[in-house]
């Protein structure tokens, strides 16, 4: 039930994915990973609070997780509880120091407070540790494109595009950064 799921997961179908996640956590209601899946389904269709009971689980199950930290992070950013997301990916960068994958979320969840510097400065970190992060980029043309709104400076339109279009080279088919 659990590999139906992430497949299901995996191709971008979060609905079919739920039913299947769902299945897997009924038969054994402690397996992480099937729950650490049915929290990323839940997130992909907006449910954040159902996300946010499965990742806590995960984080109870597997209270070293840098990964299971971060999940819950995004899902309690996702309700805008700041402070408690932060805390979560402070936690994580304590497991793991040099994880790309938290500093970005850092940097996308100060993105949403408007507090650009800083968020640049994480989004950075993210790429010089992994250069081929997608959501780094996606995120960094973010942060790059609101400040520059905010500002009114059309330079920083370009500089976004640039970040936006190398994080394309990465994953071509994604939509959302074609959107941005």
């Amino acid at each position: 039930q659990n590999n139906a799921g992430a497949q299901f997961l995996e191709m971008g179908k979060s609905a079919e994915a739920e039913s299947y996640l769902r299945q897997a956590v009924s038969l054994m209601p402690d397996f992480a990973e099937a729950l650490s899946n049915l929290g990323k389904a839940l997130r992909d269709l907006h449910r954040a609070p159902e996300a946010e009971a499965c990742f806590r689980q995960v984080s109870r199950l597997r209270p070293d997780s840098a990964e299971a930290l971060d999940d819950l992070g995004i899902a309690l950013s996702d309700q805008d509880k700041r402070d408690e997301a932060m805390a979560c990916f402070e936690k994580a960068l304590h497991i793991a120091p040099e994880r790309a994958e938290t500093r970005c979320n850092i940097g996308h969840a100060l993105l949403l407070q408007d507090r650009f510097p800083e968020a640049l400065s994480w989004l950075h970190q993210a790429i010089e540790r992994k250069p081929d992060f997608v959501d780094a980029w996606n995120n960094l043309g973010g942060v790059v494109l609101a400040d520059a709104l905010m500002r009114q400076d059309d330079t920083g339109l370009d500089d976004a595009e640039r970040c936006f279009r190398q994080a394309l080279v990465i994953k071509p088919d994604n939509a959302e950064i074609h959107t941005n």
